[in-house]
């Protein structure tokens, strides 16, 4: 059988609704679609008929992607789901399901949150919740030989028999990520992928671990257990991507160093092959030390994203963030003395949250020698510690509904704080703007510029943020 996975175009913004502003968003980035890489190589390394159709990266129409389906003939298409978007691939499933009219399977994080709402979407057959790197074998084993009774066994998967909903349950996380096989980049454009920030091309994202050790609030990836591929698988996919032309990565792991031993064997391991690659990766303030740091540094990790959250303690002690104005001060400086560029991220209307905390985020924002940072307005996300203070204080399930197809012109309410939205919303703003269009702020975005198409992307970024009143 023949399976095609599917990355849709996004027609519109697609957090416009929820009033979530990041610089990346409006700088043209194209993602890479890591998640449908993953299934792929599972089911490539089968031996299964398998491919992928980033539609988002070659600026496919409808009319383009049916065109390439019909002409493909599968048996079976897939997309991922996430919360924020969840309405567009919705509408692109309900659409292939009515032009094509193949077996539809979904996966992704809102399949996690909501999977049996999602399965009451008629143009949905099958829908995988938790990891599905391995059932995804199982269930096309399965399928191919009409074996009912086996679907049935499949932790994960759910389906509908004769009106009736075949629920699995979550299935199992997967113990030893080296195990799997690397996801299957060699099925994507790789010369289309970029950030507001690539410098090079060909680039790719990459994951590394799995679940995390941190407890905050705002996040549900500590509730997998932290898992991490060994530093010579890890130097071993960026050699296969290196291969392939790539010369670019970014690392979105939860906090790259939470193994320091690891990170320092994976920038070893980079050197000994000598791989010439820009990287970067994302960590906590609390995880980082002079030792382990120089060594990025000298395998040509070129960025930190810290994530910072906010410049207040007692905001910072609310959301569980467990670091402090210290640990911000040693890492940011000690990362620019070592001459990485370095990201701040920072959460707006928070619980406790008040103009004044606002203000101090904003402050430290401008305290430090950042190259770059973001802002975004907070949003409770399902199966979060902060959801559960939103279902406890409002009485409702607001993603729920949202899933059903209500609140699509409301954004969720914040929680724990007396501040409107249009207070954090003005604020996210306010702190772009005084961030980014200093003077000397300004000369550094400029000094980063190395080609036209970047230098556009730091200028359509720059013109929507000024024009935001």
């Amino acid at each position: 059988m023949k399976v095609i996975l599917v990355f849709p175009p996004f027609e519109r913004e697609i957090n416009d609704n929820l009033q979530i502003t990041t610089v990346k968003k409006y700088a043209n980035s194209v993602p890479v679609p890591l998640s449908l890489t993953n299934i792929a190589a599972s089911l490539e390394t089968a031996g299964h008929d398998i491919s992928i159709l980033d539609a988002n990266a070659l600026q496919y129409n409808k009319e383009q992607i049916i065109a390439y389906l019909k002409s493909k003939k599968p048996d079976i298409v897939g997309l991922t789901t996430s919360t924020l978007s969840y309405h567009q691939e919705r509408e692109w499933i309900e659409f292939i399901k009515k032009e094509l009219g193949v077996t539809i399977i979904v996966g992704g994080k809102h399949a996690w949150y909501y999977p049996r709402e999602l399965l009451k979407n008629d143009a949905i057959d099958y829908v995988f919740s938790g990891e599905a790197d391995k059932t995804i074998v199982e269930f096309m084993d399965a399928y191919e030989k009409k074996n009912i009774k086996k679907l049935k066994s499949i932790k994960g998967l759910l389906f509908k028999e004769n009106d009736k909903v075949i629920d699995n349950g979550f299935s199992d996380q997967i113990t030893n990520l080296d195990e799997l096989p690397f996801p299957a980049i060699h099925m994507l454009p790789l010369e289309k992928y970029h950030t507001f920030l690539t410098k090079r091309r060909k680039f790719i994202t990459m994951i590394t671990t799995r679940g995390c050790t941190s407890r905050c609030t705002f996040c549900d990836a500590h509730l997998e257990k932290y898992r991490f591929r060994s530093a010579e698988n890890t130097v071993e996919e960026m050699q296969r991507a290196y291969d392939l032309g790539v010369r670019e990565i970014e690392l979105y792991d939860s906090a790259f160093t939470i193994n320091q031993k690891r990170a320092i064997a994976i920038a070893e391991g980079i050197k000994k092959r000598k791989l010439d690659l820009r990287w970067d990766i994302r960590t906590r303030v609390n995880l980082v030390n002079e030792e382990v740091l120089k060594a990025l540094r000298s395998a040509g990790c070129v960025r930190i994203n810290y994530g910072l959250e906010s410049g207040d303690p007692d905001v910072l002690k609310n959301m569980k963030k467990d670091v402090n104005l210290d640990q911000m001060d040693k890492a940011i400086l000690l990362s620019k003395k070592l001459g990485f560029e370095v990201f701040g991220y920072f959460i707006l209307g928070c619980p406790g949250e008040t103009k004044e905390s606002m203000n101090k985020t904003i402050a430290l924002s401008k305290k430090y020698p950042f190259d770059y940072v973001q802002f975004t307005r907070m949003v409770a996300l399902p199966r979060t510690e902060l959801y559960q203070q939103f279902l406890n204080e409002k009485k409702y399930d607001y993603w729920l509904e949202y899933t059903q197809g209500k609140h699509l012109d409301k954004q969720i309410d914040l929680v724990g704080t007396n501040l409107t939205d249009e207070q954090v919303v003005n604020a996210v703003k306010r702190g772009y703007r005084e961030f980014y269009f200093r003077p000397k702020q300004i000369l550094k975005t400029l000094s980063h510029t190395r080609s036209p198409n970047e230098l556009l992307r730091y200028i359509k970024a720059g013109f929507h943020f000024l024009l935001k009143k």
